[in-house]
């Protein structure tokens, strides 16, 4: 596999000053409600009381997690009226996500059932539906079931998205 050697090869380039600041990237990504917002975003720019709302989140956790986020990137913001509307800033990060969510599957395939995003969520993380416009939600829709051994016998049944 060329393209693995080529990444091993790179990342052994890497200073210890940029693994550091790579590293501060992933712990940006390591708390679930900030992947929640992430996710909620998914469907366009909202602001923080629409991101309250939807995350379910109390304001001052919201307000935090979307700094923190936008301190390192991966958000952007801007004022309208009296709002802050927010908005995924850096695409790539749906890139990282999809690929950390196939390597969690592909280990946790009995837990297919878990991981399994609702039709409607699918629908959210596709990368067409990705933008900074703001896009109307549907409603949400029950989790289709898989059992253990349907998922096991097909991984992309189950694969969830960051799309």
């Amino acid at each position: 596999m060329p393209a693995v050697s080529e990444s091993i090869a790179k990342a052994q380039l890497l200073s210890n000053e940029a693994l550091e600041i790579i590293a501060a990237r992933f712990r940006v990504l390591g708390e679930p409600n900030r992947l929640k917002l992430i996710r909620t975003l998914l469907g366009g720019e909202l602001s923080v009381s629409q991101l309250t709302e939807s995350t379910q989140l109390n304001q001052a956790n919201t307000s935090r997690h979307l700094q923190t986020l936008t301190e390192a990137g991966i958000l952007g913001r801007r004022k309208e009226g009296l709002s802050v509307i927010y908005f995924i800033a850096d695409h790539s990060i749906l890139e990282l996500c999809q690929h950390v969510c196939g390597v969690v599957q592909r280990r946790h395939a009995s837990h297919a059932e878990t991981l399994r995003p609702a039709a409607e969520e699918s629908a959210r993380f596709d990368p067409a539906a990705a933008s900074t416009k703001t896009q109307p939600r549907a409603a949400a829709s029950p989790s289709p079931t898989l059992t253990e051994t349907e998922a096991a016998a097909d991984s992309s049944a189950f694969r969830v998205s960051f799309d």
